[in-house]
């Protein structure tokens, strides 16, 4: 049998649903931080388990929209980040 390598997200919540809609959660043992704001999608990641994500690497920043825009639902995030890096949200 093959053992299920993708990473888990676990305890995600939206933080804030408006301007920035921010979400917050762990990926097997490492805090995440998701934030939209001004039409750019960002991910920190933790380097390790005791630390916290804004300290850690940011994984990803694209422009979505204009400068105005702040809010995305997570299934437009999941999109963008193909699902491959994050897992499915639980």
């Amino acid at each position: 049998m093959f053992k299920d390598l993708t990473p888990k997200v676990s305890d995600l919540i939206c933080t804030c649903a408006e301007t920035p809609a921010q979400y917050e959660g762990n990926i097997d043992g490492r805090d995440i931080y998701i934030r939209y704001w001004g039409g750019k999608l960002e991910v920190w990641l933790a380097t390790d388990k005791y630390g916290e994500a804004l300290d850690g690497e940011k994984v990803l920043s694209k422009r979505l929209g204009g400068a105005y825009d702040g809010h995305i639902e997570w299934s437009e995030v999941h999109k963008h980040l193909n699902g491959m890096y994050l897992g499915e949200k639980e």
